[in-house]
């Protein structure tokens, strides 16, 4: 958290810049650096318990958050081999305390706040199992026959935060994600069967669900990009949530687009050819375009802080 905290002060090139919205805290604690000490610290904190056995919930917690550190810094190369062996532990470490059953499963339990809680944390879990297949065709750990876990829901009597507006926020795009990663689910399933090889047929109709899905659900990059954050934290959160979902769908889409067009050249079909060699040509030059928007000038359509995720 210190170092999630710490670097979400700094931008791009690893310095802090006051762009007008910084607060005299920003402005203190960005002039007291932090070391990535702090990271294997954690690590050697965490490494006393004994992960694959059944565990405490906040040890879960807190295995989860140095995932999300280290998969978004790529700290010691983690995200070139160690993060599904991570992943695959942390769903290790869920199912064995049951977060694949629903907290309703044999009867109503008498707290709430704990169920809505790891509700969340499941579904964060699939989420980001999903993602890590679609980016690296790594087949996932987490299929749907083998949970009963409900989608959370948004209820200021449970929550478990004391920002309310947040909470709603948070677990409104969970919700988002996880029909989106219904959706790219679909495609990945077609395109990395080993034992039978999708037809053309079966591709063009799940990318068009696919596209379908993010227009009407999540709009265009423009809107994303330019939706209006009107300077609320929680309103900034759903606007990077928006465009990350989308980048990420977009980086699903892009491959099987070009493989499509491979395929295409193969059998010398010259219109379809053509047609997927300009489908990806634009989804390039489209995310090259605005390159410049995202690295660059993240903090001026997300608000500062949010460079790091981005």
């Amino acid at each position: 958290v210190i170092m999630f905290a710490y670097e979400s002060l700094l931008d791009n090139t690893g310095n802090f810049q006051d762009s007008g919205d910084s607060t005299p805290d920003d402005v203190y604690l960005s002039k007291i650096p932090q070391s990535n000490l702090l990271i294997n610290c954690t690590e050697s904190c965490l490494n006393e318990f004994r992960l694959l056995k059944r565990c405490q919930l906040s040890v879960l917690q807190c295995a989860l958050l140095l995932e999300e550190y280290q998969k978004v810094d790529s700290f010691q190369s983690f995200g070139e081999s160690y993060s599904h062996i991570y992943t695959g532990l942390l769903i290790q470490m869920a199912t064995t305390i049951g977060l694949n059953r629903d907290p309703a499963f044999g009867g109503e339990s008498n707290n709430s706040k704990n169920d809505l809680l790891r509700r969340k944390i499941w579904y964060g879990l699939i989420a980001g199992d999903n993602h890590q297949y679609m980016q690296t065709g790594i087949p996932p750990s987490i299929y749907p026959d083998h949970y009963d876990t409900k989608l959370p829901w948004f209820d200021e009597k449970v929550s478990n935060i004391a920002d309310l507006e947040l909470e709603r926020v948070t677990i409104d795009m969970m919700r988002k994600k996880f029909l989106a990663g219904q959706e790219m689910r679909k495609l990945a399933d077609l395109v990395t069967n080993m034992r039978e090889n999708p037809t053309i047929e079966d591709l063009l109709v799940n990318t068009s669900g696919l596209m379908f899905h993010l227009r009407h659900r999540l709009g265009s990059f423009d809107t994303i990009l330019m939706m209006d954050h009107q300077n609320l934290h929680y309103k900034k959160v759903e606007k990077t949530l928006y465009m990350i979902m989308y980048l990420h769908a977009l980086s699903l889409l892009q491959p099987v687009f070009l493989h499509i067009f491979y395929y295409c050249q193969q059998i010398r079909h010259f219109d379809a050819t053509t047609f997927f060699y300009n489908k990806v040509l634009s989804i390039w030059m489209f995310v090259i375009g605005n390159l410049h928007n995202l690295v660059y000038s993240s903090s001026k359509y997300f608000g500062t802080g949010f460079d790091l995720f981005l």
